[in-house]
């Protein structure tokens, strides 16, 4: 009697490159990396350039990439962003492409999720999704909650609102990124909305509907800085992609996004943050970011309700 043997085979795992440019962050830059190495999914390589760092980044890049393996550390001179995160494109060498700032963190299924999401999604070349916010302090911010479907993302991307596919949560099959040439220097301060538009021409982009990102806001940050640079760029971006589509319209500057003044007052910034901290009953942080908003805005009586509201949650 013969007994029928059967191997079980192991389910293939792609390979994930993390992306990590880094610029002068080493004071988040270890939970970054921990939240990499952290992950569930493990077939991965991490990739970080140090872009001209001034502080101790690569110590900590360095420190890390000897004790593990998967850590590939490159440094250049400062070249700025978009060449960073074009060169950390160049040096992957993963069916996909998993983007990550260095002072922010991943939930440790992030890259579980989104590949099982991919390896089931072949019309789709990229996944992000929902993103828990925290201030400066890491005091919760909020939970961003942006479409989940191509159209609906890609009508939101249309009007200028990249937020629609965060940037930092995407995971995009490498073989379309390169096909689009990464991100465009052109556009320097909005270089995301381009990607992500140029993405939609090629492929399907979704959004899953958990939170598997954390991104820390803080006023350092690039996005609250260059407003008016950046309504300038998103028209050019809307109007470029307008053309490539075959679209017979423009938009003009007074019609793009004008909340983002609004959303680039570093007073409601703070107020914002100290309504959050009330919220979450941290009345320390609230009143700090109250004494910011009216350091900022004096006059604005909205700057001392929030301080009133501060001290007295």
């Amino acid at each position: 009697m013969s007994i029928l043997q059967t191997t079980i085979q192991p389910k293939h795992e792609p390979l994930v490159s993390v992306l990590m440019p880094v610029f002068n962050t080493d004071k988040y830059l270890a939970a970054a990396i921990e939240s990499i190495l952290d992950q569930t999914y493990s077939n991965l390589e991490l990739i970080c350039l140090n872009d001209g760092s001034t502080d101790k980044s690569l110590d900590i890049m360095r420190g890390y990439a000897l004790c593990d393996s998967r850590i590939r550390v490159y440094t250049q001179e400062n070249a700025g962003l978009v060449p960073a995160r074009n060169r950390t494109l160049e040096l992957a060498n993963g069916k996909y492409a998993a983007l990550m700032d260095s002072d922010d963190i991943s939930a440790s299924e992030r890259l579980q999720k989104q590949v099982d999401f991919m390896e089931s999604h072949y019309d789709h070349v990229a996944v992000g999704s929902y993103a828990e916010r925290t201030d400066p302090y890491g005091s919760p911010a909020g939970i961003t909650e942006p479409p989940l479907t191509h159209d609906e993302i890609d009508t939101a991307l249309l009007s200028g609102d990249g937020s629609a596919l965060s940037q930092p949560t995407m995971l995009i099959r490498t073989e379309a990124f390169k096909s689009i040439n990464g991100w465009s220097d052109q556009f320097n301060f909005v270089e995301d909305l381009d990607m992500q538009l140029r993405l939609a021409e090629v492929g399907k982009l979704a959004n899953i509907a958990e939170p598997l990102f954390t991104y820390r806001r803080h006023m350092d940050s690039f996005c609250f800085r260059n407003y008016q640079t950046m309504t300038t760029q998103i028209a050019d971006i809307i109007n470029a992609a307008y053309k490539r589509r075959g679209i017979n319209d423009t938009v003009s500057l007074e019609q793009v996004r004008p909340d983002l003044k609004e959303k680039h007052n570093p007073a409601e910034i703070y107020r914002n943050w100290a309504c959050h901290a009330i919220h979450n009953h941290n009345r320390k942080i609230a009143y700090k970011h109250a004494f910011n908003a009216i350091r900022k805005e004096p006059f604005n009586i909205k700057s001392w309700q929030v301080a009133y509201w501060s001290l007295s949650a």
